[in-house]
């Protein structure tokens, strides 16, 4: 039986196999007994804890499912199951909905136990379920699948989600951030796509007719250096002293948010980071006189007017998660894509790693950070 599961994981999830392959059959006996409740059915017990109702285990899932999901569920939708039991809730889901069906069992020795004796293999190749222990892992492939008009559910073993409240409240946590950050992405590139698309067009066609540089170009120019990423967070202010004090002892990357306060504090960055569509203006107008002594590393879909500004140089990058330029790219040998992230920090940081930095310090990124400056090693 175990195999003959395990040949299916291996198609949806090869980790999970590896995981299951490193535990024993006593191992995953440990604790765990089983009843035969009032309906005849048999149900999982571990460490004395039942899984599954103790008088009706299949009925008490369908009252359980009919008041837990209200809306309709597509086969675009998502249905994810906390607890795998004995499969009375998997069997009930996959009969009843035509959704995709995400089965989160956190105790990965259980799994193992179930996997041994209840045979889901008809389930696990249908296409639709994805399985696993690991709540990072559920929440990227969700991540991979999920549009912003897909419906999520959750649904659980109500026995089992007493005993794993903690875990339940964490994936119903994450799941929640997760839709929600996809819905905030879908927002931010239909308000922004068609400027991305002619900033792109327009920098493309400005990179072939003029002298211009990629951020390829420099890729380990700066090997055994250290970097020093300057981001708007109010952590800045507070070492904006130590900066300058320091000054000769970094390469300075900043986002084009904090270099004119940069500048007016007595700091020239030596690159600055851009990725907004539009109003650069904004953010370096009253600073053009220093621009001739800074390079700017620029997101091809970055505004367009930052060619007019007299930096010293300017480096394009081309993001990899760009779908227009994948395109373009058949046709333009100038595009080499980098690594890169939604905001001109992230873009900073893949920069100086791509570039040779060993020691990257970061000072103004606030993301959980401390008030003190951090610093990383490259790989």
């Amino acid at each position: 039986m175990f195999e003959k599961n395990l040949e299916q994981i291996e198609k949806i999830n090869i980790s999970l196999k590896r995981r299951l392959q490193k535990i024993s059959p006593i191992e995953s006996k440990i604790g765990i007994s089983y009843c035969i409740t009032n309906s005849g059915d048999y149900i999982l017990l571990k460490d004395d804890v039942p899984s599954d109702d103790l008088n009706n285990p299949r009925e008490a899932v369908k009252k359980n499912l009919q008041a837990t999901i209200k809306n309709e569920m597509k086969s675009n939708d998502f249905i994810i199951t906390f607890g795998i039991g004995l499969g009375y809730l998997l069997d009930e889901v996959f009969n009843t909905y035509s959704s995709k069906i995400y089965i989160f069992e956190p105790d990965l020795n259980l799994m193992h136990f179930v996997l041994s004796n209840v045979d889901i293999s008809e389930h696990l190749s249908s296409g639709r379920v994805f399985i696993t222990n690991d709540i990072d892992e559920m929440i990227r492939q969700l991540s991979s699948s999920y549009l912003s008009k897909d419906k999520v559910e959750i649904v659980c073993l109500p026995n089992y989600a007493i005993v794993k409240n903690k875990e339940l409240l964490l994936l119903t946590q994450k799941v929640y951030e997760s839709c929600k950050s996809k819905m905030m992405d879908v927002n931010t590139i239909t308000k922004f796509s068609q400027r991305w698309l002619n900033n792109t067009l327009y920098n493309i066609a400005y990179a072939n007719n003029n002298k211009v540089y990629l951020l390829s170009d420099l890729e380990k120019k700066f090997l055994g250096q250290t970097a020093l990423v300057v981001g708007a967070g109010p952590s800045l202010n507070d070492n904006i002293e130590k900066i300058k004090a320091s000054r000769d002892k970094f390469v300075i990357f900043a986002v084009n948010k904090v270099v004119k306060d940069l500048v007016q504090k007595g700091v020239i960055p030596d690159f600055v980071v851009c990725l907004d569509a539009g109003n650069m203006l904004k953010t370096l107008g009253g600073i053009e006189g220093y621009l001739s002594k800074i390079n700017c590393i620029m997101d091809i879909r970055a505004d367009k007017t930052l060619t007019t500004f007299g930096f010293k140089k300017i480096f394009y990058s081309f993001s990899d998660t760009d779908f227009v330029l994948k395109k373009i790219a058949k046709y333009n040998e100038l595009i080499k894509f980098c690594e890169s992230g939604g905001s001109a920090t992230t873009l900073a940081l893949t920069s100086a790693v791509k570039l040779g930095f060993s020691k990257v310090v970061t000072v103004g990124l606030d993301l959980a950070l401390s008030s003190r400056p951090t610093t990383f090693n490259t790989p």
